[in-house]
């Protein structure tokens, strides 16, 4: 009766029954990248979806970690996905089967998407969107851009990247800058959106950062991520730079990270 739960690695030790439902060789796509990056997506057939994998690196850099760490979001994923599709049978939840949830529905899974945006021997940058759902009063719509430390096989926080932080949140002098470098709209209809949804004020507690890679050049993307579901739809890039006009603002350990 032991099953896995949050964002713990799935093993045979800690959750035998999901280790086994999901440790087959997933089908690959075929690599791609940059000359000293290289990565490639691969799929469950039976999730459907395509999560990112790292293929190899320069200079032997170790592919281990960060690829655990991968493939453990991918797991989880899906898992929630068949867990979404055996809610047509009422032996796998409490009461009836779902209304709604009869017709061997992943729960949207099968539609989420995930796109590497940058990958060097030392960081990985990529996002995940998607529309999800599986019971409940209304989708959970995302999208959400992440940064992992790839030696390690981590994900990066706000905290571990800027040094003007606190709680995971942006410090003054961090918010101040996105707010004063962001784009900024022009259209009167754009104008009203951006006033109704109120940017600024979410900048304090909705900021997120990750990286983009354009040949050699590394560039800074400021967005919102992790909004409610009521404001979702206010979720956008805010700011993008060469890492080169922002070395200010990053912690001495990232700033060693991002160096060629």
């Amino acid at each position: 009766m032991t099953f896995s739960g949050d964002d713990a690695p799935i093993t045979m030790a800690a959750s035998p029954y999901d280790y086994l439902k999901l440790d087959f060789a997933p089908e690959a796509d075929a690599k791609e990248g940059w000359p000293d990056a290289a990565y490639n997506y691969v799929t469950d057939p039976r999730t459907k979806f395509a999560r990112p994998r790292i293929v190899d690196l320069a200079g032997g850099a170790p592919i281990e970690a960060a690829n655990a760490l991968l493939q453990n979001r991918h797991w989880h994923d899906s898992l929630s996905a068949l867990t979404c599709a055996a809610l047509q049978y009422a032996g796998f939840h409490d009461g009836p089967p779902m209304e709604g949830m009869d017709d061997d529905s992943l729960g949207g899974y099968e539609d989420t998407t995930s796109k590497v945006t940058s990958l060097t021997p030392k960081l990985m940058s990529w996002s995940e969107s998607g529309s999800l759902y599986c019971g409940g009063a209304h989708p959970n719509n995302y999208s959400d851009a992440y940064v992992m430390d790839v030696r390690r096989g981590a994900l990066l926080t706000l905290q571990d990247m800027f040094s003007d932080t606190g709680d995971g949140k942006p410090g003054p002098s961090l918010a101040a800058f996105v707010r004063e470098n962001r784009k900024k709209p022009s259209d009167q209809t754009e104008v009203d959106y951006e006033a109704e949804c109120g940017i600024d004020d979410l900048i304090s507690d909705y900021l997120g950062a990750s990286l983009k890679r354009d040949g050699d050049r590394q560039v800074l993307v400021f967005g919102l991520q992790g909004l409610p579901n009521v404001i979702q739809a206010c979720g956008d890039d805010l700011v993008e730079m060469p890492v080169s006009e922002a070395q200010a603002l990053f912690t001495p350990e990232f700033a060693k990270l991002l160096e060629p």
